[in-house]
């Protein structure tokens, strides 16, 4: 066990003497402010890892009610890694593939030409998508070098930076330097 809390009294509602009507707790903010703090503290002292997530509640009046909910979940604190980039071919025919795997699920990956400057190209990925038989996720791709020249700022860049993340905005990033052809006179 991580961390145990317990709440004594938890309302469901409280009378607000200002609207003049029973509002619902999360209104007050009460208890979404509290939690939510636990929870930020909790997550800086937990390891990446998969962990459960279980809340018992009970009523105290005289015909008390049990209840408990679980979630299992994965803690990621990790970039994705980004492996095996290359670019091949001659030309306008150059081909950029690299493969981009994670603990969690991946999100995207985009260019630009500078690591400050405005992403040019960038594919997105559907929550869940490339989950592998052992949980992690991965995916391997091939992107044409006209379709990147099409989007960039500049009509034949030397280098450019690859970014990939995944959904719990964890980012990677590796520059990736283009073969130029030589300047002669």
């Amino acid at each position: 066990m991580v961390r145990e809390y317990t709440f004594e009294r938890a309302r469901k509602s409280l009378f607000s003497y200002h609207a003049s009507k029973v509002e619902p707790i999360e209104s007050q903010g009460r208890a979404t402010t509290r939690s939510s703090t636990a929870s930020t503290r909790m997550a800086r002292s937990c390891l990446q890892g998969r962990y459960k997530l279980t809340i018992d509640a009970a009523s105290v009046a005289p015909s008390s009610v049990a209840s408990q909910l679980t979630w299992d979940f994965t803690l990621d604190t990790q970039a994705p890694v980004i492996s095996n980039l290359a670019v091949t071919g001659e030309g306008d025919e150059r081909v950029v593939s690299f493969d981009v795997t994670d603990d969690s699920p991946l999100a995207g990956i985009a260019f630009s030409e500078s690591p400050t400057s405005r992403r040019y190209y960038d594919e997105k990925e559907a929550v869940g998508a490339n989950r592998q038989a052992d949980g992690t996720y991965a995916k391997h791709y091939e992107i044409k070098w006209a379709d990147l020249i099409d989007r960039a700022d500049s009509s034949d860049p030397a280098t450019a930076y690859l970014f990939a993340w995944d959904w719990g905005k964890n980012q990677a990033r590796q520059v990736i330097r283009f073969s130029t052809i030589p300047m002669t006179s």
